[in-house]
């Protein structure tokens, strides 16, 4: 039996979605194809009709419900039986807090939970595969506006608008605008406006987090896959091991980022040994 009180969040958590966003129980309706009565009875907390996991995803979709509330939604189903995949996902990411697993896996899911975070937020900027990722027009896309802050040591300020200092070089200021999408986009995935709060460059488990999630977004996955494998199939670029350092230096070039968090990347999609060819005999 499932436990009511789990039942009675989740329930919250639907109903102050829907009043955020201003839907009646009839829109959404519209937005899931599930009757009024039904979405009536699980707000309540009501046990009428248990949700099926394809039903809480129409739902948890239709209004946007992510993070730790999407966590809570999906909680009186249980965990799904493909633990480490669902972890990784964002609406799962609550779950690792506490969580008594290696830190191998831990990095692994955190690895995961970031990229999936990046792609998604990133994906609003139409093509964005064409040259080096713009943070700016992330930033664009979500509303959020740049404001320059001269004078100031390279830093960023995330208050609603975000503030960076103009006069860093090119990169820099590449990766500080892109820090400051990172945090907006933990604040919007997550729910939560802790990830809003920026000390860069000191240095905590958040803004680790933002620092990641920053390379992520100059550097998403999918695009990056695409870059190496595109460069493996050129017959004139032979593939050894001496070459590798060069295939680096261009795929920085075209990310418009430095050498050392270029190769980072690669290493966490698992393309630095295809690409030297270092997985070979």
């Amino acid at each position: 039996m499932i436990a009511s009180a789990e039942l009675s969040r989740a329930g919250e958590v639907m109903r102050e979605a829907r009043k955020r966003q201003n839907l009646t129980l009839m829109e959404v309706e519209r937005r899931t194809g599930i009757d009024v009565s039904s979405l009536t009875r699980f707000e309540r907390g009501a046990e009428g009709r248990r949700f099926s996991r394809t039903t809480l995803e129409a739902i948890a979709n239709a209004m946007r419900i992510e993070g730790r509330a999407r966590l809570e939604l999906f909680r009186p189903l249980g965990l799904p039986p493909a633990i480490e995949q669902e972890l990784a996902a964002p609406e799962f990411a609550g779950a690792l807090e506490g969580a008594r697993l290696p830190e191998a896996t831990r990095a692994v899911l955190r690895h995961r939970h970031l990229a999936y975070v990046a792609e998604r937020y990133a994906s609003s900027v139409p093509g964005a595969r064409s040259g080096p990722v713009d943070p700016e027009a992330i930033l664009r896309a979500h509303r959020i506006r740049v404001r320059e802050a001269p004078g100031q040591r390279p830093r960023v300020q995330l208050k609603g608008d975000l503030w960076v200092d103009p006069s860093s070089v090119r990169q820099q200021y590449r990766f500080l605008v892109a820090h400051g999408a990172a945090h907006a986009a933990l604040v919007e995935i997550e729910s939560d406006p802790v990830f809003a709060a920026c000390s860069f460059p000191e240095l905590d488990d958040l803004e680790d987090s933002a620092n990641a999630l920053a390379w992520h977004l100059l550097v998403t996955g999918d695009r990056l896959r695409t870059i190496v494998h595109a460069l493996i199939g050129e017959p004139e670029v032979p593939r050894e091991r001496s070459a590798g350092v060069q295939r680096i230096l261009e795929i920085a070039e075209r990310f418009d980022i430095p050498f050392l968090p270029t190769a980072k990347r690669l290493a966490e999609e698992g393309l630095l040994a295809e690409m030297c060819g270092l997985n070979e005999p």
